[in-house]
C-alpha cells in the first residue's frame, strides 16, 4: 500500500496481482521523506539491492520488549522470517518494535475503519483486478512455495498436522488430476488463518475468506483499474492520468508456479460454481 501526499494519490494492493511490481514502479516517484509505504514483507524482497521496498513512514509509535514478548509480536503478526533469525541470536536480549498503521494489503474497506490523521478525501486511488481463476490459482501455488507459506499463516490447529497440509502441496510434476483434487481441498479447508490484521474464521472455508478481501478491493470505487491481464498497457494509462512518470514494473515472485498447465484446468465443476458465486460481480463488473 502506498500513500503518496507527494502525488496525491493511494495505491490499494490486493492479493496475487503482481502488486508488488506495480507497487514498486509507483513508489519509485514518490517522495520517500513524506510518503508511507508499507513496504516488503518477505526479507528477500525488503533486502532488493535494485528496488527499494523498505516501508517508510507508516508507524503509530514504538516500544522496546524483552525477547519472550518479541517472540510473541512477530508470531502474531506472521514475521517467521525474522523470527527464526531472533532464535538464532543469543546474544540479542531486546527488540525495539514500531508498530504499523497499515498493512501490505490494506482493502479500502479496512482503510476507511482506520484512523489516519492526514485528510487524503480528494487523493486519486489505484489499484489492480485480476481475473478471480488465475487469481486463485497463484494463491494456491503462492501459499506453499515461499518463506511465509500456509504452513506457518495458519495456527495450531494446522501447524501440529503438516503432513495434511504438505499433502496439499501442488508439486512440478503433479498430473492436472492430482493438482485439481490437491486445490480443491485446500480451498475448502476452514479459514483458521493466525494473522493479527485479518481475523480468522472457522466458520467459513479458505476460499470464501479469500473473497471476501479480495471483493473489498476488486468491488470497491476505485479511480484508476490497471488489469493484470494487460498490465503494461493500463499501469501506463493509470499512470498517465495521475501524471506520475511511468517506469519500467519490475518483476517479483516469478517461477512459484511451476506448472505450465493452463490455470482454467485446475476447477471442476463445484469449484468452478463456487467461485462463479463468490465473485459473480468481479466477473460481470470486469468482464471475465
Amino acid at each position: 500500500m502506498i500513500i503518496s501526499h507527494s502525488n496525491r494519490f493511494i495505491f490499494f494492493k490486493p492479493i496475487k496481482v503482481a502488486g508488488t511490481s506495480i507497487e514498486a514502479a509507483l513508489w519509485s516517484d514518490c517522495d520517500k521523506d513524506v510518503d508511507l509505504y508499507t513496504g516488503a514483507k518477505l526479507i528477500s524482497e525488503a533486502r532488493d539491492s535494485k528496488i527499494d521496498l523498505l516501508p517508510r513512514n507508516n508507524w503509530s509509535g514504538e516500544k522496546v520488549l524483552n525477547i519472550a514478548d518479541s517472540k510473541k509480536y512477530l508470531k502474531k503478526h506472521g514475521q517467521n522470517d525474522l523470527l527464526k533469525k531472533l532464535e538464532n541470536q543469543d546474544k540479542i536480549k531486546q527488540l525495539r518494535i514500531v508498530d504499523p498503521i497499515f498493512y501490505e494489503h490494506t482493502s479500502p474497506k479496512m482503510f476507511s475503519e482506520t484512523e489516519y490523521s492526514i485528510p487524503v478525501d480528494h487523493y486519486r486511488t489505484v489499484s489492480v483486478v485480476r481475473n478471480p481463476f488465475d487469481m486463485l490459482v497463484s494463491y494456491y501455488w503462492w501459499s506453499f512455495n515461499v518463506e511465509e507459506s500456509i504452513s506457518p499463516a495458519f495456527n495450531e490447529k494446522y501447524t501440529k498436522n503438516k503432513r495434511k497440509l504438505s499433502n496439499l502441496c501442488p508439486r512440478h510434476d503433479d498430473d492436472i488430476d492430482l493438482l485439481r483434487d490437491k486445490m480443491l481441498n485446500f480451498y475448502n479447508l476452514p479459514a483458521n488463518y493466525s494473522m493479527s490484521y485479518r481475523q480468522p474464521d472457522s466458520q467459513i472455508t479458505v476460499l470464501e475468506w479469500l473473497a471476501q478481501w479480495q471483493n473489498e478491493f476488486f468491488l470497491s470505487d476505485i479511480d484508476y483499474w490497471i488489469k493484470f491481464e494487460d498490465i503494461k498497457n493500463t499501469f501506463h494509462s493509470a499512470c498517465q492520468e495521475m501524471n506520475i512518470n511511468c517506469p519500467t514494473l519490475p518483476r517479483f515472485k516469478i517461477g512459484i508456479r511451476k506448472s505450465e498447465i493452463h490455470f482454467v484446468d485446475y476447477f471442476n465443476k463445484s469449484l468452478i460454481m463456487s467461485v462463479n458465486r463468490l465473485f459473480s460481480k468481479v466477473i460481470e463488473r470486469f468482464n471475465y
